[in-house]
C-alpha cells in the first residue's frame, strides 16, 4: 500500500495493521478493510474454491477430523462444497455458514438463498442452513 498515507484512518468494520514501533502501515488489511481490494479484483472462479475446499477436506480427513464448519461463505463457496459432495469427494460432514454482511465481499443472492435455496444443497454430509452474523 505505498500510496496510502500513514495517517489514514481505519475503515469501518476493519483496520489497517501498523508497525507498533513506528505506526507506519504494514500493508496488512484486516476484516472489512479488505473490501475495497475485493471489489477491485475479478471474481474468484468457483473452481478455485473447489480446489481449496478439497485440499482442506483431504487434510482434515487425513488427521481424523470427521466434521468441519466453514464460515463467512458466499454462494460460490457453498456451491463448491455442494459440488464436492455431489462428486463424492467430500469425506467429512460440513456445516456451511453464509455471511450475513457484505463488509468483506458482496454476497449476491443472499436473501434468496436464506429464504429457501439453501435447502437444495442439504445432504447427509452438508448442512447449509447456517448464517454467520458478525457485528
Amino acid at each position: 500500500m505505498p500510496s496510502t498515507p500513514g495517517d489514514t484512518r481505519d475503515p469501518r468494520h476493519g483496520y489497517l495493521a501498523r508497525d507498533p514501533q513506528t505506526g507506519k502501515l504494514t500493508g496488512i488489511v484486516i476484516d472489512g478493510a479488505q473490501a475495497p481490494f475485493w471489489a477491485a479484483m475479478p471474481p474468484v472462479p468457483r473452481s478455485a474454491y473447489e480446489e481449496a475446499y478439497l485440499e482442506a477436506v483431504q487434510r482434515l480427513s487425513a488427521v481424523g477430523v470427521v466434521g468441519a464448519k466453514f464460515s463467512h461463505m458466499n454462494i460460490p463457496m457453498i456451491e463448491a462444497v455442494h459440488y464436492l459432495d455431489e462428486s463424492d469427494q467430500l469425506t467429512l460432514r460440513v456445516e456451511t455458514h453464509l455471511s450475513w454482511k457484505d463488509d468483506l465481499a458482496a454476497v449476491e443472492g443472499r436473501w434468496d438463498y436464506i429464504a429457501g435455496q439453501r435447502r437444495r444443497d442439504r445432504s447427509e454430509l452438508v448442512n447449509p442452513t447456517g448464517v454467520e452474523c458478525h457485528f
